[in-house]
């Protein structure tokens, strides 16, 4: 499933939104978010299908996506995505009926309509009123119960097409490009209540880990019983007890297979042999020094071209030293900084004042840079240094 997140404010420069793939990570919500310049936590964010879903998802999502009366929380749409994972192609033809049927234009309706699907059945290649009529008539399955009495030479007097027409309606059954949906039961299991995914905002918790680390058992290449997870930060203790778990004692004993953190960048700067500690002071870095959000961080790691893990925990300790704006364009930056002067901003515009050659101008005198996630400005120039960060202390977690 593909769809697109974009700004709820329709005059925001982003319109066009970005691309997310449900099931999708905390990490990635939060770089969609990001990229999308929509601030952690605000849920000011509309989810619209993507131009190359497939018919059965726009179908399905239409009525939903892209409104701002039941548009639904990217928590509601990862349920939902895991949801159809687990269906079969038979599942999947019988949900987009059984939507029909129901006519469930929110959330609450589309993700327990895939918990009653048991309830449904589904009979392919039936798409028309005048297919199921001939089945109905003289199907496998019998004749239809009102004309079962009628001699056999007579029933093909009957009209196929009229008979379907009934036959659907009695049944309040519903036509798919695949088939025929008719409900079985009335019974309905109300596995959602509409409310527990329903929060629109999306933030990184205390104890959502920021890097999370692959591990494999240095003498067993290829084994899955010998991969395990660490997330990081984590207390020394912790990481000890894990090791020990594993019958590791020391950094010999284990190869780092792979990472995913909430900065994608960071995924590439980590090596099979890297030390853990090393990766836990960065982890613990990010916790403490971005507190007001990743995207300054991710602009900044962007600007200097960040490849090495300790050049990464010194941009974190200094990441106070930059100046950002979320903005996606010029024109959002020269507005930014006028309001910043306390001049009348409506009497610029109808002057023609143009506010896009004003953010250039100031992109130009700043010495700042538009980079994926906004605009991002270093006082001191872009050479990368080492000064002393006063020691923070946070609470780690791990998990497995």
């Amino acid at each position: 499933m593909r769809i697109i997140v974009k700004p709820s404010d329709p005059k925001s420069q982003n319109a066009r939104g970005v691309e997310l793939k449900p099931p999708a990570s905390k990490a990635e919500m939060l770089e969609t978010l990001d990229q999308a310049k929509i601030p952690y936590g605000s849920g000011e964010y509309l989810l619209e299908p993507h131009r190359d879903s497939t018919d059965y998802v726009k179908k399905m999502l239409g009525g939903l996506l892209g409104s701002v009366v039941y548009n639904p929380s990217l928590d509601e749409m990862n349920h939902l995505a895991e949801r159809i994972e687990q269906l079969s192609e038979y599942e999947q033809y019988t949900l987009e009926g059984a939507l029909k049927i129901n006519d469930s234009y929110d959330m609450e309706g589309v993700i327990n309509t895939t918990h009653n699907l048991h309830r449904f059945s589904f009979y392919p290649g039936v798409a028309d009123d005048y297919t199921l009529g001939e089945v109905a008539i003289d199907g496998d399955d019998g004749i239809y119960p009102p004309i079962a009495q009628v001699p056999v030479e007579l029933l093909e007097c009957f009209d196929p097409e009229k008979v379907g027409a009934i036959v659907r309606r009695e049944d309040q059954g519903a036509f798919t490009k695949s088939g025929y949906v008719v409900p079985d039961s009335s019974e309905w299991d109300l596995v959602y209540d509409g409310k527990s995914l329903s929060g629109r905002a999306v933030t990184l918790n205390s104890d959502d880990p920021i890097i999370s680390l692959r591990l494999r058992l240095y003498d067993s290449p290829g084994e899955s019983t010998s991969e395990f997870h660490l997330d990081l930060p984590a207390c020394q203790s912790d990481i000890d007890d894990l090791l020990k778990k594993h019958d590791i004692h020391d950094s010999s004993g284990y190869v780092i297979t792979g990472a995913t953190s909430v900065v994608p960048a960071l995924d590439y700067s980590i090596s099979p042999g890297d030390d853990i500690e090393k990766i836990n002071e960065l982890a613990t870095a990010i916790k403490v020094c971005c507190v007001d959000g990743l995207a300054k961080y991710k602009a900044a790691y962007e600007m200097e071209l960040v490849t090495e893990i300790e050049s990464a925990i010194a941009l974190a300790k200094r990441l106070h030293e930059y100046d950002f704006m979320q903005l996606s364009s010029t024109e959002a930056l020269g507005r930014a900084i006028f309001e910043k002067t306390g001049f009348d901003i409506k009497l610029a515009e109808e002057y023609g004042f143009d506010f896009g050659a004003y953010g250039c101008k100031v992109m130009d005198e700043g010495n700042t840079r538009l980079m994926s996630y906004g605009f991002i400005s270093h006082t001191r120039g872009q050479e990368q240094t080492v000064e002393h960060v006063p020691e923070q202390t946070i609470e780690p977690t791990m998990g497995m």
